[in-house]
């Protein structure tokens, strides 16, 4: 199925059955790693009243039960409940099916031989995106109005500096993807600065204001094909309904072509 828009002025074309998949899948096994260490997801047949949850072992059908840390396995959709007291959970998202989205390539850069600044303080051995990538790789696509950011860093260790952040807020965008555990680096004494940034939330404080950017997602640990290219697309954030302040999620990528 085919579909058209238009995006400032331009004519677009999209083929809604090349769809490209940016999850990573959730792998129940004792092996996989994650940056947090924390256990493994796990998932076992639920076995109760009688019942046997698995055909191998005799039951009517399969039904497993299953424990995982979104933030920690696979590929996951934040919203802001994720840092404040306030409940905004994943079911309560609003999510447009496509989003004019861009894809950028960046390659991070030593803390050393960047101006930026981050909370807290950058250390020789970090590995961030600077602002200048981030303006240098949207100045490219500026005839594309976009509301999502997809990062392909092919690290599994970088991270944002705060400057970097503040250009993805300030440039409108309401959902960010990036391939990195989180937008923060991961031992950042809890401040979570980039986060804030993103959702306008004062540092410090666990609560929203009317500033604050609630509809905004944040998706990390993505995994970026080396077939899909740089550029303008669309996306579509694939979320669960559950209560809680991050899910489980499948961002899946359309490309587009110019008519």
């Amino acid at each position: 199925m085919k579909i058209e828009f238009e995006n400032r002025g331009n004519r677009y074309t999209c083929e809604l059955k090349s769809g490209v998949s940016l999850s990573k899948s959730v792998q129940f096994s004792a092996s996989e790693s994650n940056p947090w260490n924390v256990s493994s997801p796990s998932k076992h047949p639920v076995i109760a009243d009688g019942f046997t949850g698995s055909t191998r072992d005799g039951g009517p059908c399969n039904v497993d039960q299953i424990s995982l840390v979104p933030h920690c396995h696979g590929t996951h959709t934040e919203t802001v409940g994720h840092i404040v007291d306030e409940d905004y959970c994943v079911s309560g998202l609003s999510i447009p099916s496509l989003i004019p989205a861009v894809v950028i390539s960046v390659a991070p850069e030593s803390a050393t031989s960047v101006k930026d600044t981050y909370q807290p303080v950058l250390e020789d051995k970090d590995e961030v995106i600077s602002s200048n990538q981030i303006e240098r790789e949207l100045e490219k696509w500026r005839s594309f109005a976009s509301q999502a950011l997809i990062v392909r860093s092919g690290s599994d260790t970088a991270f944002l500096t705060n400057d970097a952040m503040t250009k993805i807020a300030e440039s409108g965008f309401n959902h960010l993807l990036v391939d990195f555990p989180s937008v923060d680096r991961l031992d950042d004494d809890g401040l979570l600065s980039n986060h804030r940034i993103f959702w306008g939330v004062e540092t410090g404080s666990r609560e929203t204001n009317q500033e604050s950017l609630v509809a905004n997602t944040i998706t990390e640990l993505i995994d970026v094909p080396d077939q899909l290219n740089d550029g303008p697309c669309l996306l579509s954030i694939q979320v669960p309904s559950i209560e809680s302040d991050a899910a489980p999620s499948r961002p899946v990528v359309y490309p587009i072509a110019r008519l």
